[in-house]
């Protein structure tokens, strides 16, 4: 023996009206061995022993036929739809919620990357900020030196006057103010080129630039790496300064161009260093070239 289930769903048509009913049928039975006949006898067996008349239901205003189990079956698939439905729904819903979320958590993000970008680069900004002045005040502290050395010799002088003849103390006061008025002084005068650009006009200023270049045989704007160059660098460039500018050096024509040449290697040997930036800073090298210097300037 077998169970069997069998819903109908058609249309049932009220004998003396034209209105159209849908029909739910629902019922279970067993097929006896006396039921077991061709389909469209099975369902006329159905429908004349299954289906009791008196079991019929016609609802005029829901426009449907039905038996109580079918209502029963109807209602039950209606409201598991109707959950089914209300789950997809809610699932939508929650899933527009999400997404908006999503896209608030994103736009936050986004803006909190931004603020950070921005701290980094003031902070950066910051820091070139504080290099830039430890730089200038490094370069700030190297002028005062100079101009405080200028000042005591012009006052080592004042003092050495007292202790000379008056021929003697002329030709020493002489030789000190040419020294501090003629004599090279690349730091300061970097300071006076720079001081020229900034009051006076640009004609000048190129004419300034140019006789800066033929005296101390380097472009001003080595200024940064001359201001923070070893002191026997900066000492090189003023002697070179020196051989064209004072007089003495004139009267000895040999010395003078030996010094020079002296003075180029050495300048040469930085500007190659400072340009390629490769390597140690030759200072040995240096250092024994500048050597003969001092012993050329005592002879």
């Amino acid at each position: 023996m077998a169970s069997l289930l069998k819903v109908f769903g058609g249309r049932w048509k009220r004998p003396l009206q034209s209105v159209t009913y849908k029909a739910i049928l629902f019922k279970r039975f067993t097929i006896t061995s006396s039921a077991a006949r061709p389909n469209s006898a099975l369902i006329n067996y159905v429908w004349q022993n299954v289906f009791a008349k008196e079991d019929m239901i016609v609802d005029s205003e829901a426009m449907r036929v039905r038996n109580r189990e079918g209502l029963d079956w109807m209602e039950r698939m209606e409201r598991e739809s109707q959950d089914q439905k209300n789950i997809i729904d809610q699932l939508r819903e929650d899933s527009k919620i999400q997404k908006m979320i999503n896209e608030k958590l994103e736009n936050k993000i986004h803006d909190q990357e931004n603020k950070i970008h921005g701290q980094e680069n003031k902070i950066q900004g910051q820091e070139i900020t504080i290099t830039q002045l430890e730089t200038d005040s490094k370069a700030q502290k190297i002028i005062n030196e100079q101009q405080k050395r200028m000042w005591f010799e012009v006052r080592a002088t004042e003092i050495e006057k007292h202790g000379h003849s008056q021929a003697e103390e002329a030709m020493l006061a002489r030789s000190e103010r040419n020294q501090t008025v003629h004599g090279g002084n690349i730091i300061q005068d970097l300071e006076v080129v720079d001081f020229i650009k900034a009051e006076t006009t640009e004609q000048r200023h190129d004419s300034l630039q140019a006789a800066f270049e033929a005296w101390y045989e380097v472009s001003p704007r080595y200024k940064h790496q001359i201001v923070h160059a070893p002191e026997l660098v900066v000492k090189t460039f003023n002697t070179l300064a020196d051989t064209k500018s004072r007089w003495g050096w004139s009267n000895n024509p040999t010395t003078q161009d030996e010094v020079q040449k002296i003075c180029r290697g050495i300048v040469s040997r930085w500007l190659e260093y400072v340009n390629t930036a490769k390597g140690e800073y030759p200072e040995d090298d240096i250092r024994r070239e500048f050597d003969k210097l001092v012993t050329l300037r005592s002879a």
